[in-house]
């Protein structure tokens, strides 16, 4: 209990050092966005100081933000970025082929966001579909500050996929948008078990990262590669661990969130146009 109270007590100081850091970086972010006649709650504000701390920085980064949103008519075509409101996001989600079971993060807090792809049944949807499920993903993972602070650590089981599964369109329109527009950190990315033919369309989808996050991208062959960083036992089931991921009831979670009004903490639906 000693250790506990320690440790909490430690995390409240530095949150505490924390919102006294940001308090100036976030007024001078609030009078330039008053400026530009944008009025976003100081939540959304933050996903960008958080992102990017110098205020200067994470202006550019929520102007860039802004202008990809509204130039992005996709996102909410044909129906807008919300569980409730959109059939071909609940059926991406239903299939498996993205998890992000609650409270599961790595050993620094990093967000566990879990890969299938060889449940990306693109004869049902299209790579628009899928991105746009995963920004949704992503937008739910933000709305924690301990994900905002901490990132997102991404595991790809590529077990059983086929060509059939993947489309080089998915990488060419999501990776301009978490890796440079949205208030997101990715501190790994590992790809396991991979086929041999995976090499190819691999090597392509590196080119278009930035080098920083290249260096973060790992190919793995055991799951014992990523301990280091991931708590074994918070692994799915299927990979050994403890984590039992049921979609219907995360959407159905999600779901009932956004009825009481959580839409509001999503950034995209903050600047829909």
């Amino acid at each position: 209990l000693e250790v506990g109270g320690r440790e909490a007590h430690k995390e409240g100081r530095r949150m505490a050092e924390e919102a006294r850091d940001l308090s100036k970086e976030l007024r001078l972010l609030r009078e330039r966005t008053a400026q530009d006649s944008l009025s976003l709650p100081d939540k959304h504000l933050l996903k960008f100081l958080r992102w990017k701390s110098e205020g200067t920085r994470a202006y550019d980064r929520l102007t860039e933000f802004i202008r990809w949103r509204r130039e992005c008519r996709w996102m909410d075509n044909p129906e807008p970025l919300l569980l409730g409101k959109s059939e071909v996001i609940r059926k991406v989600l239903m299939s498996g082929v993205l998890a992000c079971p609650a409270n599961v993060r790595g050993r620094r807090g990093e967000k566990l966001v879990f890969g299938r792809f060889r449940f990306n049944d693109l004869s049902s949807w299209s790579p628009q579909d899928l991105c746009r499920t995963i920004v949704y993903i992503v937008e739910t993972a933000l709305i924690s500050e301990e994900t905002q602070n901490n990132g997102l650590l991404v595991l790809h089981d590529l077990s059983g996929i086929t060509q059939n599964n993947i489309s080089i369109q998915v990488p060419k329109l999501l990776l301009p948008i978490l890796l440079g527009k949205y208030p997101v950190k990715v501190k790994g990315i590992f790809i396991y078990n991979a086929p041999w033919w995976f090499q190819g369309p691999l090597q392509i989808v590196k080119l278009l990262m930035p080098s920083k996050i290249r260096s973060r991208l790992r190919t793995i062959s055991s799951l014992s590669e990523v301990h280091e960083m991931i708590d074994p036992s918070l692994l799915l089931v299927e990979h050994g661990g403890t984590t039992e991921y049921k979609p219907e009831e995360w959407i159905g979670t999600q779901m009932a969130l956004e009825a009481g009004g959580a839409e509001d903490d999503y950034l995209v639906k903050c600047l829909q146009t």
